[in-house]
């Protein structure tokens, strides 16, 4: 099994100029548990995967699709650029020598990056999977993963979209077609 939770980064969780969203997610508390399963995954070692978003100033490696629906990723004039606070992982985060960070462009960190050759590369078969934002990056990611044949397992209390309905819909209603939804005490439960 391997553990992969999805943009825990500042742009989305920690923003310097809203501070009613940094409030909502402190209240939300999934940062919290999702660092809790880190600690309680680590000595029975199994692989801990961080992914977050980091693209160029100039926006040359998003993709230009038009949508229905734009949000602030396709419309944003200031991408995520590496090296910024926004690309920065939350300062709580402690990556550990062992763990592997993905840089992704895209939504879903599969798509162009080594992702599925590092989880291979690991043996993972079992793929449990957090972070933010439920109904895009980490449906998105559970979608691919499922195709590529990975047992999939989606942590209730280890994921969050600001868009409470988004996220219930998602944990209700999408995801359950390409993985188990469980808690982290219940994952933790099947591994003991």
């Amino acid at each position: 099994m391997g553990l992969l939770l999805n943009d825990l980064i500042n742009a989305n969780l920690r923003k310097r100029d809203d501070p009613e969203t940094n409030r909502r997610v402190a209240e939300a508390d999934f940062v919290t548990s999702a660092l809790q399963l880190v600690a309680r995954l680590r000595p029975l070692h199994v692989p801990v995967f961080w992914v977050r978003v980091a693209r160029r100033q100039d926006r040359a490696d998003m993709p230009g699709n038009s949508v229905d629906s734009p949000s602030a990723w396709h419309t944003s004039t200031s991408p995520i650029v590496e090296g910024s606070y926004e690309a920065s992982f939350l300062e709580e985060v402690d990556i550990a020598p062992e763990d592997q960070v993905i840089v992704k462009t895209r939504i879903d960190p599969f798509i162009g990056t080594d992702l599925d050759l590092q989880l291979r590369a690991r043996g993972v078969t079992t793929l449990a999977v957090g972070g933010y934002a439920t109904n895009v990056g980490v449906e998105s990611c559970v979608r691919t993963a499922h195709d590529l044949g990975y047992d999939v397992v989606v942590l209730r209390d280890c994921c969050w979209n600001i868009r409470t309905e988004a996220h219930e819909a998602s944990l209700r209603h999408n995801i359950p077609l390409f993985a188990r939804v469980l808690t982290s005490s219940e994952l933790l439960t099947l591994l003991v």
